[in-house]
C-alpha cells in the first residue's frame, strides 16, 4: 500500500511540473483546426437595452404624475402597480378609443386613479390611425 501511495505522489509531482511548464495563456488562432470565435453582433442587446430604458423611464414618469394626487408617498409605486393591474373595457368608435378601467376600492387611491386617467387623456395621445385615446375609470362596461 505504501508503494501505491508513493507511486501516486510521484505521478502527481510529475503532473504538477508539466502544468507549471505550460504557458499561462494561449492564442486560439495558433491551434490547428480551430476557428476563432465569431464576433457577436450587439444590435439585439442594444435594442433590448433601449426598450428596457424606455419602459423604465415611462414608469418613472407616470409615478411622478401620480405624486400630486396621492398623499402617502411610501405607497406611490404600489398604487402605480395597482392601477396597471386593473381590469377594464375598450370601446372604439370612428374617432376615438375609450379605455375604462375598474375603480380601486380605497377612496384616496380611486381619486388618484381618476386624476391620473384625466392626466393621461389630457395628453391627447392618438393611435396611428388618428383616433383619440380616452382613459377613464368606471364600474360598468362601456
Amino acid at each position: 500500500m505504501f508503494m501505491q501511495v508513493y507511486g501516486i505522489d510521484l505521478s502527481m509531482e510529475k503532473l504538477l511540473q508539466e502544468v507549471k511548464s505550460l504557458p499561462e495563456r494561449i492564442e486560439m488562432s495558433s491551434l490547428d483546426g480551430n476557428k476563432s470565435f465569431k464576433v457577436i453582433d450587439n444590435e439585439g442587446k442594444n435594442l433590448f437595452d433601449f426598450a428596457t430604458s424606455a419602459v423604465w423611464n415611462s414608469r418613472k414618469q407616470v409615478i411622478e404624475w401620480l405624486q400630486p394626487y396621492y398623499a402617502n408617498k411610501n405607497e406611490i409605486v404600489d398604487l402605480f402597480y395597482a392601477i396597471t393591474q386593473c381590469q377594464g373595457w375598450i370601446k372604439t368608435t370612428r374617432t376615438s378609443v375609450t379605455v375604462r378601467i375598474e375603480p380601486l376600492q380605497q377612496a384616496s387611491r380611486r381619486a388618484a386613479q381618476e386624476q391620473l386617467c384625466r392626466k393621461l387623456t389630457s395628453l391627447g395621445a392618438q393611435t396611428p390611425t388618428g383616433k383619440i385615446m380616452i382613459i377613464e375609470v368606471g364600474d360598468s362596461p362601456i
